[in-house]
C-alpha cells in the first residue's frame, strides 16, 4: 500500500513537473515570437524610413549624372584644373542643379547617387560653383578633404583648399591657395600656394609660400605665422619709404614679398575655401 502511494505521489510530481515544463517552453516560445515581431517591425520601420528619405531626394537626370560622375572622378584624382574647367563649362548646368532641383540644400554624392546623410566618402555642393570631396563626419568635412570653387576674375581661376580636417575645419596639414588656368592678370602670380600646419583654419608655425608665373617659374619664401598672422623675425628688413616689411625669397634674392606695416599681425593666412554651415 505504501508503495503504491510513493508511486502515485512520483506520478503527481512528474505530472506537475512536465505540466510546468510545458508551460514555461511555451513561454520561452512566445517571448522568441515577441522578440521576432518586434525585430520585423523596426526592420519594415528601418525601411519605411529609407523609403521616405529616397523620396525627398533630387531625381538626377541623365546629363546631371553624367557631370557629377566626371567632376567626382577629376576630384578623386586630384586633377583641380579638369574639375574646375567641369565647372566652369557646366556653369548653367550647376545653378539649376544646386539652387533649383536641390532648393540650395547638401547632398552626399557618391560616384553613383545622391544620400540625404552627408557621412562617409564622397562630394558635396556647397554653392553652384563650390565642392568638397573626400571624407565626411556628422555633416561636416572631416579627414582628408578638398574643396574647390571656380571664380572668373578676368580670367578662369580656381581656389582650394586640401589636407586634414576636423569637424568641418582645416586641422593639421594642408595647402590652400589659387591658380588662374587659362591666362591671367598677373604674370608674377598665375598660381600661389600656401602650405604648412592649420589650427582651426589658420595656418601656425613654419610654411611655405610659393608663387608661379606665366613661365610657370616659382618662387619660394619660408615663413613664419602664428594665429594666421605673420612673426616678423630678424629675416624681415623695414622699408621706411614703403611703410612696410620685405622678406627675400628664400630661392631668388632677386624676388621680395612686401607686407604693409597694417598687415603685419593680420590673420591673412588662413583656408580661404571654408566650410559654412
Amino acid at each position: 500500500m505504501k508503495d503504491k502511494r510513493i508511486d502515485w505521489t512520483a506520478a503527481a510530481v512528474f505530472a506537475l513537473v512536465l505540466a510546468l515544463s510545458s508551460w514555461w517552453g511555451a513561454h520561452e516560445r512566445a517571448a522568441t515570437a515577441k522578440e521576432k515581431a518586434a525585430d520585423l517591425q523596426a526592420k519594415a520601420q528601418a525601411e519605411e524610413r529609407d523609403l521616405i528619405q529616397q523620396s525627398k531626394l533630387p531625381v538626377l537626370n541623365e546629363k546631371e549624372a553624367a557631370v557629377l560622375r566626371e567632376l567626382f572622378s577629376a576630384l578623386e584624382n586630384r586633377k583641380l584644373k579638369e574639375a574646375a574647367i567641369v565647372m566652369n563649362r557646366e556653369e548653367e548646368l550647376f545653378v539649376e542643379l544646386f539652387y533649383e532641383k536641390m532648393d540650395g540644400r547638401r547632398y552626399l554624392f557618391d560616384g553613383q547617387n545622391l544620400k540625404e546623410e552627408i557621412d562617409g566618402e564622397g562630394m558635396v555642393l556647397t554653392k553652384a560653383g563650390t565642392v568638397f570631396y573626400g571624407s565626411f563626419q556628422g555633416g561636416r568635412p572631416h579627414g582628408l578633404c578638398l574643396a574647390l570653387q571656380v571664380v572668373d576674375l578676368e580670367a578662369p581661376r580656381y581656389d582650394y583648399a586640401d589636407g586634414l580636417w576636423q569637424n568641418g575645419v582645416m586641422e593639421g596639414e594642408g595647402s590652400t591657395g589659387y591658380c588662374y588656368y587659362q591666362g591671367g592678370p598677373m604674370e608674377e602670380a598665375r598660381a600661389v600656394c600656401r602650405k604648412g600646419q592649420f589650427s582651426g583654419n589658420l595656418m601656425e608655425g613654419q610654411i611655405t609660400y610659393r608663387t608661379t608665373n606665366d613661365k610657370k617659374e616659382a618662387t619660394v619664401w619660408n615663413i613664419t605665422v602664428k594665429d594666421g598672422g605673420v612673426v616678423l623675425d630678424d629675416r624681415w628688413t623695414y622699408l621706411e619709404d614703403r611703410r612696410g616689411y620685405q622678406l627675400m625669397a628664400t630661392d631668388n634674392d632677386s624676388h621680395a614679398y612686401v607686407l604693409g606695416e597694417d598687415q603685419a599681425w593680420q590673420p591673412m593666412w588662413a583656408n580661404i575655401l571654408q566650410w559654412e554651415e
